[in-house]
């Protein structure tokens, strides 16, 4: 009769658990499991698991797999998954810590705007999650709007880097980093969700200032002559209208009234 390694058979909850920790490649019991079963055992099952957690994880990082090559992006994320279990009901949503995990990769040191890109795909896929919310109508504005605080949509957020990684992004989906310049960051970004799909945004870095102050609660008058302080030369008028028509923020509120 086969045994396991205290030479006792296992319980039968001391075995389910082996099984889904050999399943989701936790640990390594599967020359014990293998013993109780005929044919090839669990790896077929190990194999199809495996290829599911990475075909869900290339749909949330697709610009990541497209520079590292599919067979390491594949070894990347058996790494990863092996090191952080899946806790999540979605497998989607397991990826948050991704990003990090690949800054500690010594075989992608040679990559060092990876990381931004990675963080950049998985804020993509988080807005993605968001229900569809009401927008600000620029014809809802009338009469001065200096002390309107402009507050942001649920679905936003700012994302900054040293890399021009929306242009590495989008270059990398279309197969063609020939033309790109690693040179051209750094960029500051607004990521928002205005329909269905999330629209990552090159707001550069005086637009960046203007809208964090603004997200932070200021009133535009605040924020506006915060922002022209320090750069004279923004356009904010242009900006604004930008801002509005893009359907950047979910509405207005008097400052101070929470």
């Amino acid at each position: 009769m086969p045994v396991f390694p205290d030479r006792v058979a296992p319980s039968w909850a001391d075995l389910q658990s082996y099984f889904a920790k050999v399943l989701l490649g936790q640990d390594d019991f599967r020359h014990h499991l293998d013993e109780w079963l005929e044919g090839p055992g669990l790896s077929v099952h190990c194999s199809r698991i495996l290829s599911g957690q990475v075909d869900t994880m290339a749909a949330v990082f697709p610009a990541v797999r497209r520079v590292v090559g599919a067979d390491c992006f594949h070894d990347l994320v058996r790494a990863f998954l092996s090191a952080y279990p899946v806790h999540v009901p979605c497998l989607s949503d397991a990826g948050e810590g991704f990003p990090a995990f690949l800054g500690g990769q010594d075989n992608l040191a040679r990559i060092p705007w990876l990381v931004d890109v990675a963080a950049l795909e998985w804020e993509c896929h988080r807005l993605s999650q968001y229900a569809e919310s009401p927008y600000l109508d620029i014809a809802s504005l009338s009469g001065p709007i200096d002390n309107l605080v402009f507050v942001p949509r649920a679905a936003s957020c700012l994302f900054s880097s040293l890399w021009p990684i929306s242009a590495i992004r989008l270059a990398s989906l279309l197969q063609d980093m020939s033309t790109l310049s690693l040179g051209d960051g750094p960029e500051f970004l607004l990521l928002v969700r205005p329909g269905s799909q999330v629209l990552v945004e090159n707001v550069g870095q005086p637009g960046s200032v203007f809208l964090q102050r603004c997200f932070s609660g200021e009133c535009f008058g605040q924020a506006a002559s915060g922002v022209l302080a320090s750069y004279p030369d923004f356009d904010l008028q242009a900006f604004l209208i930008r801002a509005l028509g893009g359907q950047w923020f979910a509405g207005v509120r008097c400052q101070g009234s929470g």
